[in-house]
C-alpha cells in the first residue's frame, strides 16, 4: 500500500513540506510561525548522533534553507525554499553531491490558500501530486493523493473526536474510499501538540513533543509499538538563537 510507504517516510524523514505528512517546520515554510530552530540535532535511543541539521530563515522569518550533517560529521546534503509574494512556491532537496533529489512545486487559488502540490522524484522520474481541499493555517485537513504514473489515489480527511478532548483524528483511504490508516493527533489546553499516534493494520508508531518554560518546542520523539510497549527509536532535540 502506498500509505505504508509515505507512512514510513513520515516516521523516518522531517525533510519539510508534504500534505498529510506534518512536521513541525511546516509553520516555518508556509508562514504562520518565524524565525523557529536554528539547530537540531537527532539521537538514537543509545544516546548516539544519527544526524544533525542547521536553519536559516530569510528577512520576514520564513525557513529559507536547511543544511544536513550525517553521523560522521560529513555533508550530507540540503534543502532550499524560494518564496514569491511571501508565499512558499518551490522547495528543492539535493543530495551531498549537490544532484537535485527532489522538487515541489506550490500552488494556490485566488484567496492565496495553497490548493495543490506537485512532487517530482528525480531519480525515478515519478510525479506526486497533493490536490488539497481543507486547510487550518499550515495543516491540511483534506486532501487526495495521485501517483500520475500508476494512477492510483489516496485521499485522507481530519475531524474531531466526539469521545476525546483536543484530540483530532486523520483518516487515510485507498481509491476504493476503505479506510487504511489512521493518525491520532493529541493536543493540551494551550493548544500545543502533545503526541501524535499512526496506525496503519498491524503496525502503530508515536510521535511525542516536549515544551520548555517559554513554551517553545525542544524536543521531540519516535516510537514504534512491540506487543504492548513503546520502544523509543529517535529523539531529535532543538536549538534556538538567544533572541528566538
Amino acid at each position: 500500500m502506498r500509505f505504508l510507504i509515505l507512512f514510513l517516510i513520515g516516521f523516518f524523514s522531517n525533510f519539510a513540506y508534504t500534505p498529510g505528512k506534518w512536521s513541525v517546520f511546516d509553520k516555518y515554510s508556509l508562514g504562520s510561525e518565524k524565525n523557529g530552530p536554528t539547530a537540531e540535532t537527532v539521537k538514537n535511543k543509545s544516546d548516539q548522533v544519527l544526524y544533525s541539521a542547521t536553519y536559516e530563515y530569510d528577512s520576514n522569518g520564513k525557513l529559507s534553507s536547511e543544511k544536513y550533517t550525517n553521523s560522521k560529521g560529513e555533508p550530507d546534503g540540503n534543502t532550499k525554499y524560494t518564496y514569491e509574494n511571501n508565499k512558499l512556491i518551490k522547495e528543492e532537496l539535493f543530495s551531498a553531491a549537490g544532484d537535485l533529489v527532489e522538487s515541489k512545486n506550490f500552488y494556490y487559488n485566488l484567496k492565496d490558500t495553497l490548493k495543490e502540490v506537485k512532487i517530482n522524484l528525480v531519480s525515478s522520474g515519478k510525479t506526486i501530486r497533493y490536490r488539497i481541499f481543507s486547510m487550518n493555517k499550515d495543516f491540511t485537513n483534506e486532501c487526495e493523493t495521485r501517483w500520475e504514473d500508476e494512477n492510483t489515489v489516496e485521499s485522507f480527511s481530519t475531524k474531531k473526536d466526539i469521545l476525546e478532548e483536543n484530540v483530532w483524528i486523520q483518516e487515510v483511504f485507498d481509491e476504493r474510499k476503505k479506510q487504511i490508516g489512521e493518525i491520532k493527533f493529541f493536543y493540551d489546553k494551550d493548544k500545543r501538540l502533545l503526541k501524535r499516534e499512526n496506525s496503519q493494520a498491524s503496525q502503530k508508531r508515536l510521535q511525542t513533543f516536549a515544551y520548555g518554560e517559554n513554551g517553545k518546542l525542544i524536543s521531540f520523539a519516535f516510537h514504534v509499538k512491540q506487543d504492548e510497549n513503546w520502544l523509543l527509536i529517535k529523539t531529535h532535540y532543538l536549538s534556538y538563537n538567544a533572541k528566538n
